[in-house]
């Protein structure tokens, strides 16, 4: 349905927020992130690294979710705040533990939810995807590779359709803060 979207006459930010709204409401993992408890959904996201991705942000409010990323100790971390998001979307973060204590990473290239796991390892880790807005205000999930320290190496050269992967994040599991 979407990949044949054009919008012409809109702005890229509102073409991609009328885009990712259709996305975000069409696909059965979001249904089912919906209808999940928080309390389940929370169980991937360590209070520590919550606290401190908001303590991250530049905004009093707004809304958070967060996740580990597949069975790794790594976790990405969606803000959307006033001043933390831009026409491009907003700017996920990464996080590990060290002694249990929280550690931020690399943020990922700018981008929109859902955040996806995709098929593939990159020095050990599996890859994960942002939906960004591409070429002709067409959404596409830009893939990102583990470089051996973070998430850093975004694939801008192998857009992906935006059905890939399988969702981790999506915008029924923001929080607000």
């Amino acid at each position: 349905m979407l990949r044949n979207l054009r919008m012409t006459s809109l702005s890229t930010a509102a073409a991609a927020m009328m885009a990712i709204a259709a996305l975000g409401t069409s696909t059965a993992s979001v249904a089912q992130a919906r209808n999940t408890p928080a309390s389940q959904v929370n169980s991937t996201f360590p209070d520590s690294i919550k606290r401190a991705a908001i303590a991250s942000s530049e905004g009093e409010h707004g809304s958070i979710a967060g996740t580990r990323i597949a069975n790794t100790n790594y976790f990405v971390v969606y803000i959307k705040s006033q001043g933390w998001c831009g026409s491009g979307g907003c700017r996920a973060q990464i996080w590990t533990l060290a002694g249990g204590r929280p550690v931020r990473k690399e943020s990922i290239s700018v981008g929109y939810l859902p955040i996806v796991l995709l098929p593939g390892v990159d020095n050990g880790m599996p890859r994960i995807g942002v939906t960004t807005v591409a070429a002709g205000n067409r959404l596409a999930i830009l893939p990102i590779a583990f470089d051996g320290q973070s998430y850093t190496n975004a694939m801008h050269d192998n857009l992906l359709t935006p059905n890939s992967g399988k969702p981790i994040l999506t915008q029924a599991m923001l929080r607000p803060f």
